[in-house]
């Protein structure tokens, strides 16, 4: 092959790695909308299965694996998931840090899967507790225009008891700021996260029984995606203001 031939040939290559990992992140949009935990792991294991992935590649195998991880600790029926697949993220995580160095980024998926840790073994809060919450401190203190320190944190301040240090204002905060630097880059497209931050801020207006704000974000989402069922489903049954 010749090195004009190559010339052509890169750009081409460049842009069906880039279309492939559009697909997959599509997929995985589409599995959070419609509930399908089978496909969010269908595709774990396909990136997963990669034998030299892209630094980009192993990005987004590490969202994928939190966002499916996140899913699993969440219901019982996926508890054997949820542990095999933290143990993927944990090794793909370390991967990941040998390779390409500690980040902002990394810190906070490292609080978070500590935090998954912890909801799988609750006799290990103790032990690691804070470890999960000073990482993502140290994160989001650096984060600048990265969203997803922002999100990790709003996780940490939303869950953790006021009586440690949790704040629902806080979390309110870091996820409102997380939609807007989402917004801001065009991160909002097939991103599940976005969706998620939007729900989630949702949620903590319902625990306040503010079912304005909450009316307010639930037609945001169905803006983004008609086909919400669930969102939909949640709008119908919300008490009147």
């Amino acid at each position: 092959m010749t090195t004009k031939s190559l010339r052509y040939l890169l750009p081409l290559l460049m842009l069906l790695a880039s279309h492939e990992l559009f697909a997959q992140e599509s997929t995985v949009y589409q599995a959070y909308v419609t509930k399908d935990h089978k496909l969010w792991r269908s595709v774990v294991d396909s990136m997963r299965s990669l034998p030299t992935p892209t630094m980009q590649e192993a990005e987004l195998t590490l969202n994928f694996l939190y966002g499916f991880v996140a899913w699993s600790v969440s219901e019982s029926k996926y508890t054997k998931d949820a542990q095999t697949y933290l143990n993927y993220a944990y090794a793909d995580l370390d991967r990941y840090v040998k390779t390409y160095g500690e980040s902002p980024r990394t810190q906070a998926y490292r609080s978070a899967f500590i935090a998954y840790d912890m909801k799988l073994h609750p006799m290990k809060v103790p032990f690691i507790g804070m470890k999960s919450v000073n990482l993502s401190k140290k994160s989001v203190a650096a984060a600048n225009s990265d969203y997803f320190p922002y999100i990790q944190y709003g996780n940490v301040m939303n869950y953790l008891p006021a009586s440690l240090g949790g704040s629902k204002d806080k979390a309110i905060e870091a996820y409102s700021k997380a939609c807007r630097l989402m917004e801001a880059s065009g991160a909002v497209k097939d991103n599940w996260m976005y969706l998620n931050a939007l729900l989630t801020l949702a949620d903590i207006y319902k625990s306040r029984k503010d079912y304005g704000t909450v009316e307010a974000y639930y037609q945001q989402v169905l803006q983004i995606e008609p086909d919400f069922d669930i969102v939909r489903h949640w709008l119908k049954t919300l008490p009147k203001t």
